[in-house]
């Protein structure tokens, strides 16, 4: 509002500008629900999710990616992922990422991440803006894949060892060790 006078110097009367913002107002509303439901999504789903812009600064990371890193989303957000991952620089992750922000295309790797005792497998997702990145701790599939190829390289010593061991039970390698390994 601005004062307006007569030729006396008295306000004879004010002139006010108005603008409607009210439209803007519902869009910021409708941006922040929007950004509500997508965290709210991303929070529920059994994989780690975090995203990086193309400084490598951490701007999403859900509960389930801060568990498995051992880590408080919330102390991560806002920083540099190689800064707070240190162990992780040279690793197929950082050759992985770096590829798929090169060439904006999908990368996928698995890998065993030491610090954390894990294999982890992740797929990173470019934008123009950064990187996406979904992860799931696949240590206990790692581990049955290990069992099954040591198996399979060691069957003829398996089935030798175990026919020895029914025998001494009353029970031949054909009666129970071969349906085992069919």
């Amino acid at each position: 509002m601005f004062p307006v006078t007569g030729e006396c110097g008295t306000i004879t009367h004010f002139v006010g500008i108005q603008h409607d913002v009210t439209e803007r107002q519902e869009a910021e509303q409708a941006a922040l629900l929007a950004s509500a439901q997508v965290a709210s999504v991303l929070n529920s789903i059994t994989e780690g999710c975090f995203s990086l812009d193309r400084n490598w600064t951490c701007t999403y990371m859900n509960a389930q990616a801060g568990e498995w890193l051992d880590r408080r989303p919330e102390d991560i957000v806002g920083k540099n992922i190689w800064a707070e991952f240190p162990e992780a620089v040279d690793s197929a992750f950082y050759a992985t990422y770096h590829e798929a922000m090169r060439t904006q295309q999908f990368g996928q790797c698995e890998t065993f991440y030491a610090p954390l005792g894990k294999w982890l497998e992740a797929r990173a997702y470019p934008a123009a803006d950064g990187l996406t990145v979904f992860f799931m701790d696949i240590t206990s599939r790692k581990e049955h894949e290990i069992v099954l190829v040591y198996a399979g390289t060691h069957r003829a010593g398996i089935l030798r060892d175990g026919d020895r061991m029914f025998r001494q039970c009353g029970r031949s390698n054909d009666q129970l060790g071969h349906s085992v390994f069919r």
